[in-house]
Parts: structure tokens; C-alpha cells; sequence
């Protein structure tokens, strides 16, 4: 008896009503695991932001409540698999496009089962019927779900050729959420226009032309704020992609916030709300509870950005060695300085060379190196920086010279005239030896001098 009650009431429930549940139930969900700490140190953090969690961890005595948070937090799978979720979410855009064009016998069985608000009888003759009242128009829902869709392309187009590949984990929670969040959004996008998908059912593929009416001024207002988030979105990609580890984005819109990324995909979603508003209305109720959840939860998001730019790059300085000329060993007459020079020649005969800033720090943050050499006198200061926080997070021996133009010179950044002298020095700021190339003098030298610093 109380389940046959049940299945009353669930048939009673209309898919905008349920789709609005869901994130009303999403959005307490992301604020109760973002305001009590032991949840979001455990299960919320992700990527790199999740190494201010390990820190923290290292640091506190464990609850008893951490104690399953910690055995859900081992339930991990690699970062790498946020593709999945645009992946997916183009895939269940495409699916309902294809449906709804095609009159598509799962939407037809998913609209059968769904509770009816009015009386509504399809037209015998093909033709697009208006909207009810308070209803999505036709061109509307699918106007919602080709944004989307080209939402989700741009998305795993970015995650596929523009964002290098990493070796860090997040949640299985996460990742179960997300996946449930873009399979929720498909059916937000046309929820509330479930009479006007059942009122042109007999639409044919036949006559496109009929969707070509003059726009709505939703359309007019909701568009342009779309198309412009999501060009300072792929900006914004594009940047942090390009950066090496713990380098601070330069880019102009990082200027006016740490997260101009998290920003623009909360305009994006924000312009669905007014996008797919039913017809004589300017907001999409149910798309703005999609709306509100996207901005809190990467509202918290990015204020875990902002905690890993304050703590993360603060490390141990490196282990530095200053090169004079006259140091020497005690292997013979043979200084630092040409044990030095002997290695980088040696490297740079074998292509173990990484020169220059830039290069340097990559293969650092790769641990390819196996020492560095800096320029002391580098202008760089975050570069700098950064060589140094990355040689001391990975144990890499730092050399530092002073004279740029005789790093740049040992480096190979110059020409050699008839007898054999260099001539166009490059300065160079810093350099890497990914390859020792052979087993010399020299290099053994440098190695004991090492051990004894």
C-alpha cells in the first residue's frame, strides 16, 4: 500500500521538479563537505590543491570520523579522467538533439511516463506548434542543448590538446558526481518544455527551415555573454596550460581574479538561466538551481586555488653551491669550475642539455635533471624562484655561477671563430643536464663535491 502511494506520488512529480530537487540536494551536499573541514581535506580536494590537504594531514592528529573519510579518500582514480566528463556530457547532448529531431522512441516513452499538465494533442500536419504557456519554446530547447554541446566540445577539445597530462588523483566521489551532474543537466535543459516537446512530435527533419525565426531578446542578451565567457575561458586554459609548476599566471585576466576560469564558466551557466527561459519569462527556474550549484561549488573551488597559491610555492630553499674559480677538489689540480665546464660539454655533446629558463624549469618539474646550474645575477626573480623550488622539492643539486655569458658559453650558446674562441655569447640564465652523456673526470668530481655539502 505505501509504495503503491509512492509511485503515486512519483508519477505526480513533474521532471523539472525532480531535476530542481536534485540540486537543491547537490548544493547542500558541496556546502556541508566545503564548511566542515575533515570532509573537504579528504574528499574534496583534488589535483594539486590536494597537497595542502596532505600537508595538513601530516600536521593533525586523525578522529574517529577520519577514519572512513580516510578509506573513502583511498577510492581514487586519475585526474586525467575529467575527460570523461565532457566526453559524456557532448555524447548525452547529442543523444537528446538526436531524439527530439528524430522523435526518437526512448523520448517518446520518457514523455509518456512523465505527468501531463495539460491536455495536449500533437497537430495531425507536420508543423512547429508555439509553446504553451510557461512553457520552453521548440527552438529554445534546442537552442539549450547545442550551446551545451558546444560547450562540452570546446571542454574535451581543451582536455585533450591543451592541458598537459598529469599523475595526480582525485575522488571517486568526484568523479561519480560529475558524471550524475552532466547526465542532470541534459534533462535541465529542456524540463520545462515537456508539453511543447509533446505538442511537436510530428516535426519532420524534412523542413529545417521552420526553426529560422527572429530571435528572442532573451536570445539577444544571453548569447553574447556566452560566447564571450567562453573565449576568456579558453584564454584562461590556454595560459595555465602553458605555465610550468608552481609558476603564477601572468595572462591579463588573472589580474582581476586568481580563478578567471572558474568566473567564466559561472557567466556560462548563468546564461543558460536567461537562455532557456519558457516563452514570457526572463529566467529558466530550473536551470538556475543548475546555475546556483556550479557557482557555489566552484565558489569553493576557488577558494582552494587561492590557499594553494599562498602555501604551495613557500619550500625549503635548495641546497646551493656558489662556484668560484679557484675551488678545488681533491681529485687533482682540477677545480669546480672546469669539473663544471667538462660536464656541461660532455651533456651537451649527447643533446642532455636543457637551456634556458623556460626549458630548465620543465625538465625540472618533470625530474628529468640530474643537476642545475644558475645565473645568479638572472633578472627572473620568479623564475629564479622557481628553479630553486623545484630543485629543493626534488632533491636536484643547484649550482649557482655568477657571469650569465660564461654559463651561455659553456651551454653552447654561441659560435666559434677559426682558432676556436667564442664569439656572439648568448647570456643564458639557467641551464639543466638531463644526460651526463658519458662517465668522465669531471663528472665524478662534481659528484663528490656534492656528497660533501
Amino acid at each position: 500500500m505505501i509504495s503503491k502511494d509512492l509511485m503515486d506520488v512519483l508519477q505526480g512529480v513533474s521532471l523539472a521538479a525532480a531535476v530542481r530537487f536534485f540540486y537543491l540536494n547537490a548544493i547542500l551536499v558541496t556546502i556541508t563537505l566545503n564548511v566542515f573541514p575533515p570532509f573537504a581535506r579528504k574528499l574534496y580536494t583534488y589535483g594539486k590543491n590536494a597537497q595542502i590537504s596532505n600537508g595538513d594531514k601530516e600536521k593533525k592528529e586523525e578522529s574517529l570520523l577520519d577514519v572512513p573519510l580516510n578509506l573513502l579518500a583511498k577510492l581514487q582514480v586519475p585526474h586525467g579522467w575529467f575527460t570523461h566528463f565532457y566526453a559524456f556530457s557532448l555524447a548525452v547532448q547529442l543523444f537528446w538533439l538526436l531524439q527530439i529531431l528524430s522523435h526518437g522512441r526512448i523520448l517518446q516513452s520518457f514523455l509518456s511516463i512523465l505527468p501531463n499538465s495539460d491536455a495536449v494533442t500533437p497537430p495531425d500536419s507536420p508543423q512547429i506548434v508555439p509553446a504553451p504557456p510557461g512553457q520552453q519554446s521548440f527552438e529554445t530547447i534546442l537552442l539549450c542543448i547545442i550551446c551545451m554541446g558546444m560547450q562540452s566540445a570546446r571542454r574535451l577539445y581543451e582536455a585533450l590538446e591543451v592541458q598537459k597530462p598529469g599523475t595526480s588523483k582525485m575522488g571517486i566521489l568526484i568523479y561519480i558526481a560529475g558524471l550524475t551532474h552532466y547526465t542532470a543537466m541534459g534533462f535541465a535543459t529542456f524540463a520545462e518544455g515537456i508539453d511543447t516537446l509533446r505538442l511537436n512530435s510530428n516535426l519532420p527533419l524534412s523542413h529545417p527551415s521552420n526553426l529560422l525565426k527572429p530571435p528572442r531578446v532573451n536570445t539577444l542578451i544571453a548569447l553574447p555573454f556566452f560566447f564571450l565567457a567562453t573565449g576568456f575561458q579558453h584564454d584562461a586554459h590556454v595560459h595555465l596550460a602553458s605555465l610550468v609548476k608552481y609558476s603564477y599566471p601572468t595572462h591579463p585576466l588573472f589580474a582581476y581574479t586568481l580563478s578567471p576560469h572558474y568566473l567564466a564558466e559561472c557567466v556560462i551557466y548563468a546564461s543558460f538561466v536567461v537562455l532557456g527561459a519558457p516563452t514570457g519569462r526572463w529566467v529558466n527556474t530550473t536551470l538556475l538551481y543548475v546555475s546556483v550549484f556550479v557557482c557555489v561549488n566552484l565558489t569553493f573551488c576557488a577558494g582552494i586555488t587561492r590557499s594553494w597559491y599562498e602555501d604551495v610555492p613557500q619550500v625549503e630553499a635548495a641546497d646551493e653551491i656558489e662556484v668560484a674559480a679557484d675551488s678545488t677538489t681533491a681529485k687533482g689540480a682540477m677545480s669546480v669550475e672546469e669539473a663544471l665546464k667538462g660536464v656541461l660539454r660532455h651533456a651537451l655533446i649527447h643533446d642532455g642539455l636543457a637551456r634556458g629558463l623556460r626549458e630548465a624549469s620543465k625538465a625540472l618539474d618533470r625530474r628529468q635533471a640530474h643537476m642545475c646550474v644558475l645565473n645568479e645575477n638572472c633578472e627572473e626573480d620568479a623564475y629564479k624562484k622557481l628553479v630553486e623550488a623545484l630543485c629543493a622539492e626534488h632533491k636536484i643539486p643547484l649550482i649557482k655561477v655568477g657571469d650569465g655569458k660564461k654559463l651561455g658559453e659553456w651551454a653552447g650558446l654561441c659560435t666559434l671563430d677559426r682558432e676556436g674562441n667564442p664569439r656572439k655569447v648568448v647570456n643564458c640564465s639557467c641551464v639543466v643536464v638531463r644526460d651526463w652523456g658519458e662517465e668522465s673526470t669531471e663528472r665524478s668530481i662534481l659528484l663528490d663535491y656534492f656528497q660533501t655539502r
